[in-house]
């Protein structure tokens, strides 16, 4: 293995392991980074929408993307590499309702 696709990939599993999400009763939290942190909030009271995507590895590997659509003045978020992404949709919607009542 090259130099540089070990570089590649030591990137790419650290991008992987330093994203973090968390749904708790009132947001969606996205916390990222190891030498740069980033931080990003959706409320759940501005979600308009939750989609999923997988592709064919991702379908076998039981992995995808996870978008949230909030409302009209925010951008969309993707969290990247979610397993289950059906159920992690499902939970975010439950999670909504029960936020709304």
């Amino acid at each position: 293995m090259r130099r540089s696709d070990l570089n590649a990939s030591l990137i790419y599993i650290s991008r992987i392991n330093n994203r973090n999400y968390n749904l708790t009763d009132g947001r969606i939290i996205e916390l990222e980074g190891l030498l740069k942190a980033s931080r990003s909030e959706v409320p759940l009271d501005t979600v308009r929408g939750v989609i999923h995507q997988q592709s064919l590895h991702g379908r076998i590997l039981q992995y995808g993307k996870t978008l949230i659509d909030p409302s009209a003045t925010q951008h969309p978020v993707t969290f990247h590499f979610i397993p289950k992404p059906v159920a992690h949709e499902e939970r975010i919607l439950r999670q909504q309702e029960s936020y709304r009542t």
